[in-house]
């Protein structure tokens, strides 16, 4: 499916909840930024949700963005990698919820994941985006992976944890090399949840 940038408000969030529990993909032009994706999907999980971000930089309108999620009580918490150390950003940009925020950094991250995740119960009700997370508009032709529904911890099959295997490899970089470390517990509840 191609989504025109003018429909993406719309037609993701009904995109995704049309294949609720498998994964969908989809099209753009390139010029949809990752606080446009934030935009469009972030009212799919249930407040206070905690956001995986894996960009390869993150620029102070994405920061700023998320500082406003983090202000209305949205947001509960923010995982977050990036190409290179941009740790001072990050602190300046959010040090009054440093608490909320597990940072790391790795050469190897190229592209990007945006996720949401809320706890309900024994499982993690989200919403995955996978693909290109642009900070500026570029207009090459983009092509996404997609997924919304509910993972069940200590399972491995794919049909019943796709939480754990879009987040597997950007999980255990935050484990095993953050920068800053969070300390909130719901942060730490979904860090552990695998």
């Amino acid at each position: 499916m191609y989504i025109e940038p003018c429909c993406v408000d719309r037609q993701l969030p009904n995109l995704l909840q049309s294949g609720v529990g498998q994964p969908v993909f989809f099209q753009t032009s390139g010029d949809i930024t990752v606080a446009r994706f934030m935009q469009a999907v972030s009212c799919m999980v249930d407040a206070p949700f905690v956001m995986l971000l894996q960009v390869p930089t993150i620029d102070s309108d994405t920061l700023n963005t998320i500082r406003y999620y983090f202000s209305r009580e949205w947001q509960g918490g923010l995982l977050l990698l990036t190409h290179d150390d941009q740790t001072e950003q990050v602190r300046a940009a959010l040090g009054d919820v440093i608490d909320r925020v597990q940072y790391a950094y790795d050469s190897l991250v190229v592209d990007g994941q945006l996720a949401f995740a809320s706890l309900v119960g024994d499982k993690i009700k989200s919403v995955i985006l996978q693909g290109a997370m642009l900070d500026k508009k570029d207009f090459s032709l983009s092509l996404y992976t997609g997924y919304y529904g509910y993972s069940i911890p200590g399972t491995d099959s794919a049909k019943v944890n796709p939480w754990r295997n879009a987040t597997e490899a950007m999980m255990a970089k935050l484990h095993t090399r953050p920068t800053i470390k969070a300390t909130h517990a719901l942060v730490t509840s979904v860090v552990d949840w695998h």
